[in-house]
């Protein structure tokens, strides 16, 4: 009896002590591919720098820009200087863009591009999952470099091919 609690006793230390030295694995890691002139990486705080004609792919996040930053452990990416980006919900350009894989949110700065059949314009769209929102914006159904029918509106949220306005107005 007193042989077979020490060994059920053995047995619950073993796997304590085997469940507290096991490392907690980590979620998935979503594959990233990076192209450009000059990439360089720091393995310790795992940092990829790209410079010249960079294009990075998340899936279906598809990146193009001449310089870009990116922290494989945070998830994080910035991107500089004639920015275009393609993800499900269209297609933009802007200047600068900071993204977070990990929140699905971002923000690019001198923001233009197409969502569906609507042109749309402003100063930042903020990526908020699939849903974009345009502060200080315009939008139009024709990319012509002065439309007949402008709207400007400081609030434009994008929700799949439907735009909302706030305080917009016709010009």
């Amino acid at each position: 009896m007193r042989l077979r609690r020490t060994i059920v006793l053995i047995m619950a230390l073993l796997i304590l002590v085997t469940g507290q030295s096991t490392p907690a694995r980590a979620a998935a890691a979503t594959e990233v591919e990076i192209e450009a002139s000059l990439l360089e990486f720091d393995p310790v705080s795992k940092v990829y720098k790209a410079t010249g004609g960079v294009k990075f792919t998340s899936g279906d996040f598809r990146l193009q820009a001449e310089t870009l930053v990116y922290n494989q452990e945070a998830d994080f990416l910035t991107a500089e200087q004639g920015v275009k980006l393609q993800t499900l919900a269209g297609e933009w350009e802007g200047e600068r863009l900071d993204y977070s894989f990990r929140d699905e949110q971002g923000v690019l700065t001198a923001f233009t591009g197409k969502n569906g059949d609507v042109f749309i314009n402003g100063k930042t769209g903020e990526l908020i999952g699939e849903d974009i929102l345009v502060r200080g914006g315009s939008f139009a159904k024709c990319e012509l470099p002065t439309p007949c029918l402008k709207i400007k509106a400081s609030h434009v949220r994008l929700v799949n091919d439907k735009v909302k306005v706030k305080r917009g107005w016709l010009y």
